[in-house]
């Protein structure tokens, strides 16, 4: 049993039947998903944060928020200490990376995000194709 199944089936024992998220961290919310909690998505997580905060108030019960690490994770902050001051039950489950990126500012280390290699075409090849459409 992979632990994204173990916490999963925790969750689901303690009663959350959904999770406010942005689709990360994936095996998670795969796992999730299959024992029948599903995703409440957001745009932002200050915004994941919030509406984690209103659900927990309205249902008077804990709540689960999930974000990537690094800067997605500071921006939960703010919503999880207006939590807290105000005694709302909120859990927040940021997603790592790999022990070989650890310190390499690798916040997005999911292969879907483009490397320093790909800017050359995204530049070359994507923005042309941009430039029409934001005059």
């Amino acid at each position: 049993m992979k632990v994204s199944e173990v916490i999963a089936q925790a969750l689901l024992r303690h009663g959350i039947r959904s999770m406010f998220s942005q689709s990360l961290p994936t095996a998670l919310l795969l796992a999730a998903e299959d024992v029948g909690i599903r995703q409440l998505s957001y745009r932002t997580e200050n915004a994941g944060a919030a509406m984690a905060d209103g659900f927990a108030r309205a249902g008077h019960r804990v709540t689960v928020v999930t974000a990537q690490n690094g800067p997605a994770a500071a921006l939960l902050a703010p919503g999880l200490a207006e939590a807290l001051k105000s005694s709302v039950p909120i859990v927040a489950l940021v997603q790592d990376i790999d022990r070989p990126n650890t310190d390499r500012n690798a916040f997005q280390a999911d292969n879907l995000h483009p490397v320093a290699s790909a800017q050359p075409r995204l530049r070359d090849h994507v923005w042309p194709a941009l430039v029409p459409l934001l005059r």
